[in-house]
């Protein structure tokens, strides 16, 4: 497996002629063997399936919180047909794709390939066995068949070698699974945070499990003490702080776009947006530009009007209530002192459980300044058109498949016995790819004023600064 480790697709290409995912998949679910075998079928099923192209860190995005959002649409099917881009648009929490998520367009390079169900699958029930095995698992409802849980009520006996390693590549697989965007929904999210949050309380561990019963650490400070079989249990803790900053990810994201939405609406004077118990009437875009002007002039101070108060109001909103709220962590774990256990991880000797913790903690009490920075990186397309590609999410796409194939040069990009013959398919279409990038630079801005008027958009939309 660490062969194929860090997407060695000459390696990959040779292992999966063997070790096949129902296969793979079947092994880690197979409780007659050792909890260490278990664990190795799932760290190679990760190497092999999971861990490559189309699946990307970031679920597929450039970063989280996403840079790039789309004003408007001019063609209400693009998003479905162009590939994945933030539109800014109302969004609720219980909707689909309300966070980002794994998604493969019709019009992307591998979505043909439909012999190869692990390259072409379109969407986040791809790996649907893979996630609910470590679901299962965490949440103690896959039992041997002696009736014994999976991990009941998230205890760690520390001298538990084997299963810990189980444990630790269940962890590595949900984290995974949640950068890629395969975990990236409110309810999926909900239900791993629980016991996952478990898990990483250090104050549930135990020393042992005897068939007396637990045994306890004596005195319990040991616990935090490097020892032998420390380090396995301290890199699958940080393991979980990974998961949840990537929550975090998520939750930033998600609020950018609603703040995005926000001020769009105040753009836009849209209905129910009046400032106050009085309103402005159609005076929200006005005070508005009023504020930009003086904050270009660096005399911000000076506004006096309305939409500061109506914009702190809104921007709290983000944290305090409704679907913001909803993604606070302690929301998401059903009350557990999530802060509490990030601190205690800062007790344990280990540099990089207590770096992680650390940072975790940062982003947890700093979720505003986060927002803030998110929207000063943010930068706004008119519509989702562009000159040669057409829309913005075949950019990205587009983009994402030339990487690949840039990366993988190993593997098409020479004649050999390990790689095969030269594929000349694949060498066309990173040219092809390089060309178009070269076209877009050198190509004539569109015209977006006139078709946004077409929309019955507001004159002086944000125009397209770059392209």
């Amino acid at each position: 497996g660490r062969m194929c480790f860090g997407r060695s697709y000459n390696c990959i290409a040779w292992m999966e002629r063997t070790y096949s995912y129902p296969m793979l998949c079947s092994m880690a679910y197979n409780w007659y063997l050792p909890p260490r075998v278990r664990g190795a079928a799932i760290d190679l099923a990760r190497f092999l399936y999971l861990d490559r192209y189309p699946q990307l860190v970031n679920c597929g995005r450039p970063s989280l919180p996403e840079q790039l959002w789309v004003f408007a649409l001019e063609n209400k099917d693009a998003a479905a047909q162009g590939g994945t881009m933030a539109v800014v648009r109302p969004l609720a929490l219980d909707e689909p794709k309300s966070l980002p998520e794994f998604e493969l367009s019709p019009t992307h390079p591998l979505a043909k390939l439909v012999d190869r169900p692990e390259l072409s699958f379109p969407d986040a029930f791809k790996f649907f066995v893979l996630r609910k095995l470590g679901n299962d698992y965490l949440g103690g409802e896959q039992t041997s068949p002696s009736g014994e849980a999976g991990l009941a009520a998230g205890q760690l006996a520390h001298t538990r070698e084997g299963d810990n390693a189980l444990t630790g590549a269940v962890c590595e697989l949900i984290s995974a699974l949640t950068t890629y965007g395969f975990q990236s929904s409110h309810k999926k999210i909900r239900d791993l945070l629980v016991p996952l949050i478990k898990l990483l309380d250090g104050r549930c561990d135990v020393d042992r499990l005897d068939p007396s019963g637990p045994g306890a650490f004596e005195p319990k400070e040991v616990r935090y003490k490097h020892s032998s079989d420390s380090p396995q249990v301290t890199r699958l803790k940080t393991t979980v702080v990974k998961i949840l900053k990537s929550v975090m990810d998520f939750r930033t994201s998600f609020r950018l776009a609603k703040l995005l939405h926000i001020f769009k609406g105040y753009y836009q004077d849209a209905p129910g947006l009046g400032v106050g118990s009085g309103g402005v009437g159609g005076g929200l875009r006005r005070e508005l530009m009023l504020m930009a002007a003086l904050c270009e002039e660096d005399k911000a101070q000076l506004y006096e009007g309305p939409l500061t108060r109506k914009l702190f109001e809104d921007f709290e909103a983000l944290f305090e209530s409704g679907d913001g709220k909803a993604l606070q962590l302690v929301e998401l774990s059903k009350g557990q002192s999530v802060e509490v256990i990030l601190i205690d991880c800062l007790m344990y000797e280990d540099d990089t459980l207590f770096a992680s913790a650390l940072e975790a903690l940062d982003r947890t009490f700093a979720q505003r300044r986060l927002v803030i920075e998110a929207v000063g990186q943010a930068c706004l397309v008119p519509l989702e058109a562009l000159p040669v590609f057409g829309t913005v999410g075949r950019l990205t796409a587009q983009l994402g498949y030339l990487i690949f194939l840039l990366r993988s040069s190993e593997v098409w990009g020479v004649s050999s016995r390990v790689s095969g013959p030269f594929e000349e398919r694949k060498y066309e279409g990173a040219c092809g790819a390089l060309d178009q990038v070269l076209a877009l630079l050198e190509t004539t801005p569109l015209d977006y004023q006139s078709r946004l008027d077409k929309l019955a958009m507001p004159s002086g939309t944000p125009r397209l600064a770059s392209q």
